[in-house]
């Protein structure tokens, strides 16, 4: 069975998934945590104390994984899947 609270329909994939199956990494989490806060990438390069091109590749790494279409789309994707 199915729990509808721990797996999510993605978008262009047609299988269910679990919050396991991403994969995201501490920092990718943390950094997709701190866009739904509406943070700015600069602003979270300074509180993680990170270049501004760090920020950017993890939250493409984090695009990538999530199979997302930009930042809405992923924080959507990771909200519903208990990541943020």
């Amino acid at each position: 069975m199915i729990h509808l609270s721990k797996a999510i329909k993605t978008n262009r994939k047609s299988r269910w998934q679990f919050a396991s199956d991403f994969n995201l990494t501490k920092a990718q989490t943390e950094v997709l945590r701190s866009l739904s806060e509406g943070l700015t990438m600069k602003e979270i390069a300074t509180a993680r104390r990170v270049s501004i091109h760090t920020v950017h590749k993890q939250i493409r790494l984090a695009y990538e994984r999530l199979d997302a279409k930009g930042s809405n789309n992923a924080i959507a994707i990771a909200m519903r899947a208990g990541l943020i």
